[in-house]
């Protein structure tokens, strides 16, 4: 699965990037339940040996019975990668992705747009990108944009569509300005005003 591997490996930064050094401290607020604590101690374990990495799968197991996000990501990349004993499970990485991109999880909805691309996938999509763009995802928000601009997967609403755009384009995304544009020139969702179009053409242009 050649398009699930380049979407899992966006997340395997976020898994990998931490020091390897483990304190007490950390240690006592994992065991004390810190679901956040116990992602990042799972991510320090599974830079070490075998045993090392299954107590880190634990862990991850632990914080993602308490539905954190980061949590599911990471058990994701593990069960894609065979971590910590794991059987390697394309099926259950994608299960463990959209848990997490319920949840919220920017990195892991990036991922799933590139596993779901096909049309006949698109209504699967709506529940989780509305999740990622309510939380003020540019990427997220931009596709949402899209899908109501032409009623895929959602009932077409023009209006709704360009405000989700506008909210992608006002936080940096070129494509969404880019976007934005063409509804001022043709008048999608908007009326038409050229001025308008060639400012977010401008701002889509822009390094």
């Amino acid at each position: 699965m050649r398009k699930y591997l380049l979407a899992v490996l966006l997340l395997l930064p976020s898994l990998f990037c931490c020091s390897c050094s483990i304190d007490r401290e950390l240690v006592d607020r994992a065991d004390g339940g810190d679901a956040t604590a116990q992602v990042a101690l799972a991510r320090k374990l599974l830079q070490r040996g075998p045993a090392s990495q299954r107590c880190g799968i634990l862990w991850l197991k632990l914080a993602a019975e308490a539905q954190n996000p980061n949590a599911w990501a990471a058990l994701a990349v593990c069960y894609h990668k065979g971590l910590g004993g794991l059987e390697k499970d394309d099926k259950q990485a994608i299960s463990c992705l959209k848990k997490a991109a319920e949840l919220g999880h920017s990195g892991a909805a990036h991922s799933l747009l590139l596993v779901y691309r096909s049309p006949k996938d698109v209504p699967q999509t709506i529940p989780w990108l509305q999740r990622v763009a309510a939380r003020r995802y540019p990427p997220a928000e931009r596709v949402l944009g899209l899908r109501y601009l032409r009623g895929q997967g959602v009932q077409q609403d023009l209006t709704k569509g360009v405000d989700f755009l506008r909210y992608a384009a006002m936080s940096g995304d070129r494509r969404a300005a880019a976007l934005m544009a063409d509804c001022y020139e043709k008048g999608i969702g908007v009326p038409r005003n050229p001025r308008l179009a060639e400012g977010w053409r401008n701002l889509a242009a822009r390094e």
